[in-house]
């Protein structure tokens, strides 16, 4: 048997400074190696956007070149989503290329991207299917591309003309008798 000191020989005592002994040697430890500076963490990159430091680095005449060069799975025909899609009705074939918006309007397919110059754009971004659904509604399944030009920045106002509108819950609801 061993002969402890009589401040060591309740097993409570012993508990107590080991972890003491054990919180003074962690707090004398060097601080870690990030802290000194020996790493550096990378921004992540997010894969759906070009800035436009991005597309001035490219030299491309135009959007469609600057995409196709770096991100041309953007561009990709996609098939339609669904075995049972029926060829009459256009808006049930969910497949083909993303849609093209420029400033929140709706210009069409991506030759569209073939007429806008790098010179204005200020950032291109990408939609999956689903989020494009979910933004802007049926028949984006094949997604979006977003172009934010330089122009959407200035103010400017926008004057809407429609004389019979209606709104409440029962809007739009035609009822028979």
């Amino acid at each position: 048997m061993r002969h402890f000191p009589s401040t060591l020989r309740h097993p409570q005592a012993r508990r107590r400074i080991y972890w003491q002994s054990l919180m003074v040697a962690v707090l004398a430890m060097p601080a870690p190696l990030v802290a000194q500076g020996a790493t550096v963490e990378t921004p992540r990159i997010n894969r759906n956007v070009l800035t436009q430091a991005d597309l001035k680095e490219l030299h491309a005449e135009n959007v469609y070149e600057a995409i196709e060069a770096v991100r041309s799975v953007w561009l990709r025909d996609r098939g339609p989503t669904s075995f049972t899609a029926k060829a009459t009705r256009a808006d049930s074939l969910s497949g083909g290329t993303p849609i093209v918006y420029m400033d929140d309007v709706k210009l069409g397919g991506v030759d569209e991207l073939k007429r806008i110059s790098i010179r204005d754009v200020v950032s291109v971004s990408h939609l999956s299917g689903p989020e494009a659904t979910a933004r802007y509604g049926v028949g984006h399944a094949a997604g979006v591309i977003l172009v934010q030009t330089s122009s959407s920045r200035a103010p400017h106002s926008v004057t809407v003309s429609q004389p019979n509108v209606s709104c409440g819950p029962l809007a739009g609801v035609s009822v028979f008798s």
